[in-house]
């Protein structure tokens, strides 16, 4: 009896006495549906159960293609040895299906590699190489500057050998003649003919020798940088020069058997190489003017060398419309473009930016009834202070949400409501509250302890440099600072009476630094007089050294 895989078939065939009869063991089935098998070995597998004997089974990966297939592998199959393959390319994601192997690979065929550094298929690792294994290149090391480019052979694995017979560059002084060459010193009618031969010196650079050597041969003279004999027609060629024969094969002038000079019989290229017209010399790179393709166009090694900026920074467009990138290739090779693409303009408004991407902020008639626009604001800056006087940033048009104002307070909290008395003026005319140094329509920055109310009004550099001073807003400068400094609790800043964290936050040179910095800027926030534990709930312009200058201010809004 052959061996039967339970989930296929609804019975078991089995003998008795002469007759065969139908018997279900150790199962449950639904003759519309899988058995599910209880034999030992397949507990675990009930559905997926091969009888090994009568009385024993094991678990397979499938016994039908649908018990393979999943949503990410919708066709795959099951084969006879009762394994999952692949079926089509969709099982693959993004990779092809082998269907003689059944396995996923990266590649097929070279069409399959879309990366520029590994655009061939190699086809005996089903995986994408940079090289074609046996191809040759010219080479150099990138980081030392050669006088003789070597070679480098692509390796089975699809990738470059490492470059082999390169030679420095020397410091030499001058480069006369190339080692090895003839230089005739006599006639091309003297026997036995005189010449000096190109050597290298005891620094490696190539100089002619000093010493004359004389033609073998007594009846050979000297012709065409070699000793040849007499009675030879006119060289045809010079000695050691190369020509191509066709593009497989190449010839090189040196002497026949009467010891004159001919082009000698043609010998083939090396692998991979062919016969370059332009140097009339094997190679695998054909040299020609270089172009922004990422290839060695010119044969020196590097590619797109020419081109100095290719993946330097880049930004197109203005305004709001402004984008970065970096160098590319452009897409006729001639020159170098930036990766990114400008924005669309749009209409511009009173909001402090280049909306029409023109290079210009807030120009045009921006405003109803005329007004101006100054930094994103229409109509005409206000001074924010209640005298009509700013202390601190003063240029209006640059800041017109935030200013600084000058004036006494007593020690209460700079949280507390203003009174909109008039006072400030002189030490005797210290306010009840330091926001009535104010005017209406402005607040003392942050009293409501969002750290917003001063970040989108202003810089922290701005912050530091805005003017002499100590300008305080109503806030302290951090919750905690052990183990750590701890910043927003509720989402808001708090307005602590002592302690490290408690010091208001500052604007003005006369500000430092305290415990923790960066409760608005990062590593920019300053407050007023750090580790002095007078805080924001204890703010008074008559304590410390030196003493609070005044307030920060921050226009209302809607």
């Amino acid at each position: 009896m052959t061996r039967k895989a339970f989930g296929v078939k609804c019975m078991w065939w089995l003998p008795l006495g002469m007759l065969w009869v139908w018997v279900l063991v150790g199962s449950s089935v639904g003759c519309g549906g899988e058995i599910q098998v209880t034999l030992p070995g397949c507990e675990d597998c009930p559905n997926r159960c091969l009888r090994e004997s009568d009385k024993a089974g094991k678990c397979v990966a499938c016994l039908n293609d649908k018990q393979c297939q999943t949503e990410s592998a919708p066709t795959n199959r099951c084969t006879d040895e009762n394994v999952c393959v692949c079926g089509t390319d969709k099982d693959c994601g993004n990779g092809y299906c082998n269907i003689s192997t059944g396995r996923c690979v990266e590649c097929l065929e070279d069409k399959n590699c879309q990366s520029p550094d590994k655009p061939f298929c190699i086809r005996s690792l089903e995986r994408c190489g940079e090289c074609k294994p046996g191809d040759i290149q010219g080479c150099a090391p990138s980081d030392i500057q050669v006088c003789v480019k070597g070679t480098q052979q692509c390796k089975s694995s699809g990738e470059w050998a490492p470059c082999e017979g390169w030679e420095a560059c020397k410091n030499c002084p001058s480069v006369p003649c190339a080692v090895g060459e003839i230089q005739c010193k006599s006639q091309n009618t003297v026997t036995p003919g005189k010449y000096v031969v190109c050597e290298k010196d005891q620094d490696g650079c190539p100089v002619w020798s000093t010493q004359e050597k004389t033609c073998t041969g007594a009846n050979e003279v000297c012709d065409n940088g070699a000793c040849v004999d007499k009675s030879c027609p006119p060289q045809e060629c010079t000695a050691g020069a190369t020509r191509c024969a066709d593009k497989d094969n190449i010839q090189t002038c040196g002497k026949d058997s009467t010891g004159c000079l001919v082009w000698q019989p043609k010998q083939p290229c090396p692998s991979g190489a062919t016969c370059s017209d332009k140097t009339q010399t094997c190679t695998s790179c054909e040299p020609k003017e270089e172009v922004c393709n990422q290839k060695d166009d010119n044969c020196d090694g590097k590619p797109d060398e020419t081109f100095t900026d290719l993946g330097q920074a880049c930004e197109v467009g203005k305004g709001l419309c402004k984008a970065s990138g970096t160098k590319i290739c452009s897409n006729d090779g001639k020159t170098t473009v930036c990766s990114a693409s400008a924005g669309t303009p749009a209409k511009e408004i009173c909001n402090g930016k280049d909306d029409d991407c023109d290079g210009t902020v807030d120009n045009g008639n921006l405003c109803p009834n005329n007004q101006p626009c100054n930094n994103g604001i229409c109509g005409t800056p206000e001074p924010g202070c209640a005298d009509g006087t700013r202390e601190l940033f003063t240029n209006m048009q640059k800041f017109p949400l935030i200013t600084g104002c000058k004036g006494y307070f007593r020690g209460e909290s700079l949280r507390k409501s203003r009174t909109n008395q008039s006072c400030g003026a002189s030490e005797n005319q210290a306010c009840p509250a330091a926001e009535d140094l104010c005017a209406k329509g402005w607040h003392i920055c942050a009293k409501n302890g969002d750290p917003n109310d001063l970040k989108t009004r202003v810089s922290g550099d701005d912050c530091a440099t805005a003017g002499a001073g100590l300008f305080v807003a109503a806030s302290s400068h951090c919750i905690n600072s052990k183990p750590q400094c701890s910043y927003m609790q509720s989402g808001s800043l708090p307005c602590t009476p002592g302690g490290l964290c408690s010091e208001a936050i500052c604007c003005g040179s006369d500000c430092q630094k305290g415990t923790c910095t960066s409760a608005v800027w990062p590593n920019k926030t300053l407050c007023a007089r750090p580790k002095s534990f007078i805080g924001c709930a204890n703010g008074n312009s008559f304590h410390g050294s030196p003493t609070l200058s005044g307030v920060l201010c921050c226009k209302d809004t809607p």
